[in-house]
């Protein structure tokens, strides 16, 4: 009954199943794909870990800390980075 179960289910879902990428290899080798992974998870450890971000933030040299950009400043900057290298040619992979 469980074997029959799935079969039906798969023939239920084949038709169904969807691609959110047609060629996810060349995707993964986008730049905008690094960079939006880089900016996450810097942005995922700040927010886990605060604290050694004050820190780090902190040891820097307050001219250097007065030139840095606010954090929403900085997030425009990284949507208006990855929408941008998603659009420039990248070597060889566009064809």
């Amino acid at each position: 009954m469980l074997t029959s179960l799935r079969a039906r289910f798969a023939a239920l879902w084949a038709p169904v199943r969807a691609r959110l990428v047609d060629d996810w290899r060349r995707a993964a080798k986008a730049w905008s794909t690094w960079v939006a992974a880089i900016g996450a998870a810097i942005y995922g450890g700040i927010t886990q870990f605060p604290m050694v971000a004050a820190g780090a933030l902190s040891s820097l040299p307050f001219d250097l800390r007065e030139i840095l950009p606010q954090s929403n400043v900085l997030a425009l900057i990284l949507f208006g980075l990855i929408f941008g290298l998603k659009f420039l040619k990248q070597g060889k992979q566009h064809g």
